[in-house]
């Protein structure tokens, strides 16, 4: 892949998903470096990163309705954050893929249930 080549695909729109919860579809968008260095830093407590604000704050950036406009807000990440973890996980798991992370939204315990 020639530099040309890679610089073009960097600059393709980011990857998008679709998901249906509760008869309503939500477009979830991949995210850039920038958002992400940004939900990092405003994830940190410390020396480390709350996962779970990282996902919230991931959630708040990255859903968007069938107009394109962002379904949550700072304002929501409390409940976001307080919300049963089954009702996120469909939103969750496509946030992961397309940011290209891990699909398992939630910590696993040696098990495999989730915690």
């Amino acid at each position: 892949m020639t530099r040309k080549h890679l610089l073009g695909y960097l600059q393709d729109s980011a990857a998008v998903e679709s998901v249906t919860i509760d008869g309503s579809t939500y477009e979830v968008r991949g995210l850039t470096l920038t958002q992400v260095r940004d939900l990092t830093r405003r994830s940190r407590k410390g020396d480390e990163i709350e996962i779970d604000r990282y996902q919230a704050l991931m959630l708040v950036a990255s859903v968007f309705d069938d107009k394109g406009e962002r379904v949550f807000d700072d304002a929501d990440l409390d409940v976001i954050l307080n919300a049963p973890a089954g009702r996120l996980t469909a939103l969750i798991a496509a946030s992961n893929r397309v940011n290209g992370a891990d699909d398992a939204p939630l910590d696993e315990s040696a098990d495999g249930s989730s915690s």
